[in-house]
């Protein structure tokens, strides 16, 4: 009984986020997170095998493709496009890098633990130690467009209204993640050589 109610939700939360989310392609987004909850296959639908190589192969091109759309959601909505003006103001000031990074790790230890919080908390570490070298002055070995998309993510991160609010279950920080996730990826140069800088103190 407790699981048809539970089904019973879900369903009802589908149909919330579709209405309160506004991106064209939202069944795609929310997919990898609540397929299994938003329809229900009939009888014949359903594969004789749980975990076929096909299907495998499905889910996996299923959560790229919504990673890509929610990316370009994210890189050309207004909220990530403010960030990244205010990035370059607050690349010239050590204070105001300092309070952006203090902001951002103390979001961090409020949230959980373990998935997709620990995900945030390593990405957000790791970037995190290169803008206080940066900000103190040890380390400006950094190309300015690169540090500016650091920040960026960290603005956007930490800020209380983004394309999919955090208060949402299970995937409030869908966008967050995404975003940091891509920084570090195209910024893996920079973080290298800021690695092998450490190394060398």
């Amino acid at each position: 009984m407790f699981f048809l109610h539970f089904l019973y939700f879900m369903n009802n939360f589908c149909k919330f986020l579709r209405f309160y989310i506004k991106f064209q392609n939202v069944e795609a987004i929310i997919y990898p997170f609540f397929a299994p909850f938003c329809y229900k296959p009939s009888r014949n639908q359903l594969p004789k095998n749980s975990f076929t190589k096909h299907n495998n192969l499905r889910k996996m091109s299923t959560k790229a493709s919504s990673t890509q759309s929610l990316l370009s959601k994210i890189i050309e909505s207004a909220i990530y496009k403010n960030a990244l003006g205010k990035a370059p103001r607050i690349a010239k000031n050590g204070k105001s890098l300092l309070k952006l990074l203090q902001t951002a790790l103390t979001k961090t230890q409020q949230m959980g633990m373990g998935g997709v919080f620990d995900v945030i908390r390593e990405k957000i570490t790791i970037m995190g130690t290169l803008i206080k070298a940066y900000a103190v002055g040890e380390y400006r070995q950094i190309e300015l467009g690169n540090l500016v998309k650091i920040i960026a993510a960290f603005v956007y991160f930490i800020s209380p209204i983004d394309i999919i609010p955090d208060f949402l279950p299970f995937i409030g920080l869908s966008d967050d993640v995404a975003l940091l996730v891509f920084v570090f990826k195209i910024l893996d140069d920079e973080l290298v050589k800021f690695d092998q800088w450490q190394n060398k103190k």
